[in-house]
């Protein structure tokens, strides 16, 4: 983790570099960051923490949907922010379909909206 008193963040990607970019830019702002790079290590990493405040994950992992990691990690909906190079539709109807409600950012985005984003959630 970086940092010691800003709000934890879970970051999921499989893509090792966005992963790495999403975390530079929270441990610079004050968050608390941990990075996955799969649903499995996520599982692990949650459990480890036993608390996060946030979860930042991409909508498709290899490994499993990211809608089916936040309901397995029992993490809130209203804490979560899914990210994707998609466009929120694509993903409706399908495995990977968003929870009603769910908060949703394409990538590419700047440092401003992530950040406008996750804290709008605490």
């Amino acid at each position: 983790m970086t940092g010691t008193d800003g709000p934890s963040v879970l970051v999921v990607d499989d893509h090792p570099e966005i992963a790495h970019l999403v975390r530079l830019v929270l441990a610079s702002s004050g968050f608390r960051a941990v990075t996955a790079g799969s649903a499995e290590a996520a599982v692990v990493a949650y459990a480890d923490a036993r608390k996060f405040d946030l979860v930042v994950t991409d909508v498709t992992l290899a490994d499993r949907p990211g809608p089916a990691l936040v309901a397995e990690l029992g993490h809130p909906i209203g804490r979560t922010l899914f990210i994707s190079g998609h466009a929120r539709e694509r993903f409706e109807g399908t495995s990977a379909d968003l929870p009603l409600g769910a908060a949703f950012l394409q990538k590419p985005f700047g440092p401003a909206a992530l950040l406008a984003f996750l804290r709008g959630m605490l």
